[in-house]
C-alpha cells in the first residue's frame, strides 16, 4: 500500500452528481470512463490495496466508506464522492482466494492510501515479503479484511525485494550502494510491490 494523492474531481462526475442521479447510472458515457482514466493515472495504474499493476479493462472503482452504509438512514451519502473513490484489481487469485476490495466487500475499515500517517506506520519483511503496521487495528484490516499478506502477494513482494538487492550487488560490485540515488530512483518508479523496495532503503539510509 502506498499513499495517493487525490487530483481535482472530473467536472463529468461533479455533473452527474449534481443531475440526482445515482453511482448506478453513472455509465462510461456519463462519466465513469474519465473516472477511472484519472483513478489509474493518479495511483500510478497500481490497485490503492496491493499495489499489483491494473489497467482500464482490468480494475474496479472501489469505495473506500462502503455503499452499503452510504445507504443507511443518516450516514452521509458518498457514491460520488471523488475522494471516496479508488481504482482496484480484481482480488482474486487463480486459485480463488479473495483480496483487496473483493475480501473487503462492504465492510468499513479505518486504515486508508490516502492518509499518509497510515502509509507511515507500514513496514515489510524483507524474509518473508509479509506487510505489517504498528497500528493494531489496522493489522487485523491488512491480514483478515484486505488480506494482504496471503502468500501469493507475500511472495511477489518477497521475489520483488530479492532481485533488486542482487541488481543492486551487480551494480556497485562491492562497493558501498548509493542508497538515496537508488531510493529517489525507486520512488519516481512507482512500480507495482514497489514499496517493499522503498522501504528497504529507507532502512539502509537509518
Amino acid at each position: 500500500m502506498r499513499l495517493i494523492t487525490k487530483d481535482k474531481e472530473p467536472g463529468k462526475l461533479a455533473l452527474h452528481r449534481n443531475s440526482g442521479q445515482g453511482y448506478g447510472e453513472f455509465s462510461l458515457t456519463k462519466g465513469k470512463r474519465e473516472v477511472k482514466e484519472q483513478l489509474l493515472n493518479e495511483q500510478h495504474h497500481s490497485c490503492a490495496y496491493c499495489t499489483a499493476k491494473i489497467s482500464f479493462e482490468k480494475m474496479k472503482v472501489e469505495h473506500w466508506y462502503p455503499q452499503e452504509e452510504s445507504g443507511k438512514p443518516g450516514n452521509t451519502n458518498r457514491d460520488l464522492d471523488y475522494s471516496n473513490l479508488l481504482a482496484v484489481c480484481q482480488g482474486c487469485t487463480v486459485s480463488g482466494i479473495e483480496h483487496c476490495d473483493t475480501s473487503k466487500k462492504n465492510r468499513l475499515i479505518d486504515i486508508s492510501p490516502l492518509r499518509s500517517e497510515h502509509i507511515d506506520a507500514i513496514s515489510y519483511a524483507s524474509f518473508s515479503g509479509k506487510i505489517s503496521s504498528r497500528n493494531e487495528k489496522h493489522q487485523e484490516e491488512l491480514d483478515s479484511v484486505l488480506k494482504l499478506n496471503i502468500d501469493l502477494l507475500a511472495a511477489k513482494r518477497k521475489s520483488l525485494l530479492n532481485h533488486f538487492k542482487l541488481g543492486l550487488h551487480r551494480k556497485y560490485k562491492g562497493r558501498r550502494a548509493n542508497y538515496p540515488l537508488e531510493l529517489r530512483k525507486q520512488k519516481a518508479k512507482n512500480a507495482p510491490f514497489g514499496m517493499i523496495i522503498i522501504r528497504y532503503l529507507e532502512g539502509k539510509i537509518r
